[in-house]
């Protein structure tokens, strides 16, 4: 995890059960779960991205490392076992919009891979994915 980075969920690992009636999504470097299709709440075209409430599995890095996305304040997303950015988290929305408000993330669906309820694809081309 990075020095400045602190863990969305401390004490727990969340695990999704691979199943036809469970939909999900992983950390495409390591197969860490990150999110259930159930938390996403927009898809963003432009950006090739899903907005969510919550993620699990996540670290975010401290205020004072942000920078701005769109006009809005946002630090970065990490997967909390291999460490790579999934995306961003938004700190404040001064004028929120339906998809875009605080405490939202905003994760590339090219860093993950996504579970369809029969094999695992890649989440930004639903392509399957290579099995380890």
């Amino acid at each position: 995890m990075a020095d400045n980075a602190e863990n969305v969920n401390p004490n727990m690992v969340v695990r999704f059960e691979r199943a036809p009636h469970t939909r999900f999504y992983m950390c495409r470097s390591c197969k860490n779960h990150l999110l259930s299709l159930q938390n996403q709440l927009f898809r963003d075209q432009g950006l090739n991205a899903i907005i969510c409430q919550n993620a699990v599995n996540v670290s975010v890095e401290n205020e004072d490392s942000s920078w701005t996305l769109n006009h809005h304040p946002v630090v970065n997303v990490l997967c909390n076992q291999c460490n790579t950015t999934q995306g961003q988290k938004f700190l404040r929305t001064p004028l929120p919009t339906r998809a875009v408000q605080e405490g939202r993330f905003l994760l590339y669906l090219n860093k993950m891979l996504y579970w369809d309820g029969n094999q695992v694809v890649y989440a930004d081309t639903l392509q399957p994915a290579a099995e380890d």
